[in-house]
């Protein structure tokens, strides 16, 4: 028997799409219609190729910073970084470019996982020495 008062809920089978119910497109958030790319025009990197930020360009500072969160806090933290970061940071390896929009990312996802004291440890990793 079915509920009176209640709608019906749409169900769909594998490989079958659901329609969602039509909502006037007044009501519909703006979209620019964009997707974002992660190019060298939106790294945040002038022309120059220098990062603006201070992250450095060099190579394995990601790999090693990941490592030793690794050894210290386990596998299931860098998995939580992967989350908050979106980027496979277990990809990264010694010889890995160290791409500073990722460097970034790091820096802002574990400003409130780790002490400052152990936070002040790993940025010699991840940015550059101020000239």
């Amino acid at each position: 028997m079915i509920a009176r008062g209640f709608d019906t809920v749409p169900i769909s089978v594998r490989g079958e799409r659901v329609q969602p119910p039509s909502v006037p497109s007044s009501r519909l958030p703006p979209s620019s219609g964009t997707v974002p790319t992660s190019g060298p025009s939106s790294s945040g990197t002038p022309a120059s190729g220098q990062p603006s930020s201070g992250v450095r360009r060099t190579k394995g500072g990601i790999y090693q910073a990941v490592r030793l969160l690794d050894q210290k806090h386990g596998s299931f933290f860098i998995s939580r970084l992967i989350l908050v970061t979106g980027v496979n940071l277990r990809s990264f390896d010694s010889s890995s470019v160290d791409d500073p929009v990722v460097a970034e990312k790091l820096i802002k996802a574990l400003r409130p996982l780790l002490s400052p004291a152990e936070l002040d440890g790993l940025m010699p990793l991840l940015v550059a020495p101020q000239r």
